[in-house]
């Protein structure tokens, strides 16, 4: 991977992170429902903020020379 395709893959999470946060601003009203699943679903895309910005941090601490390398590539996976 080169650095121009990591800095794709940190754009798109971003995206899709502004897309969660306009999505938990309009079930604003959900957080407080009576209705368990409501309130459920509105918990659910906050966690997948967290998420997100987890997954963007740990993107963004993997070294990109390793990756030009193919050292990350052909490492065992398990």
């Amino acid at each position: 991977m080169r650095h121009a395709e990591f800095d794709v893959i940190d754009g798109g999470i971003h995206e899709v992170a502004k897309h969660a946060c306009h999505a938990l601003l309009s079930l604003d009203q959900l957080r407080f429902s009576p209705d368990p699943a409501m309130r459920l679903a509105y918990r659910q895309v906050h966690d997948l903020i967290g998420d997100l910005g987890a997954l963007r941090i740990t993107v963004s601490c993997l070294p990109v020379s390793q990756f030009e390398s193919g050292a990350v590539r052909d490492r065992p996976t398990g």
